[in-house]
């Protein structure tokens, strides 16, 4: 696992290609808008090398008091192979937070096959919760997404208040 930095790294346009190519432009930022988060010490994006070959990413937020996925992809060619597992346990290996993760709805196979994903790495989708991602632009629309933990919240208004930071800190900082 590379940490991206700055702009000077080999992988960033084989980055840029499966982030764009992986999630809906309302599912995802601007690749450059996502650039000029590198700064932000919460916002963390990391490359996974096979053998100096870039095999996925993830993109994800240390906030106060959990981590939140945002976006996790392999190489189409290299799944199957148990990358985004390693993925999820390299991730859950850096901290003892709570993680929480967003999916889109299972309308398809591949929507279908990602909510088997985590739940058979042992996250808890949280149903009774009625959850939209908030637009990346201010002129965006939310859109129905379905949430996962890690953990079981201690409460209901637990997972409100990281929806609400969510928000605040994941979505709305890039606002213009």
């Amino acid at each position: 696992m590379l940490r991206v930095t700055d702009l000077s790294g080999k992988f960033l346009p084989a980055l840029q290609n499966l982030y764009e190519s992986a999630f809906p432009k309302y599912e995802r930022r601007d690749f450059t808008d996502l650039l000029e988060l590198l700064p932000n010490k919460a916002m963390h994006i990391y490359v996974a090398v096979l053998d100096d070959v870039f095999a996925g990413f993830c993109i994800f937020w240390h906030l106060d008091d959990f981590v939140f996925l945002e976006h996790l992809a392999v190489v189409e060619e290299l799944r199957g192979r148990q990358i985004g597992q390693q993925l999820i346990k390299w991730l859950s290996a850096q901290t003892n937070q709570q993680i929480i993760l967003e999916v889109e709805m299972p309308t398809n196979e591949d929507s279908r096959r990602r909510i088997t994903f985590y739940k058979r790495l042992g996250f808890i989708l949280h149903q009774e919760v009625k959850y939209e991602q908030p637009p990346y632009v201010k002129e965006g629309s939310p859109v129905p997404m379905l949430l996962f933990s890690r953990y079981q919240p201690e409460s209901k208004f637990i997972l409100g208040s990281y929806i609400k930071e969510i928000e605040a800190q994941v979505y709305k900082v890039n606002y213009k």
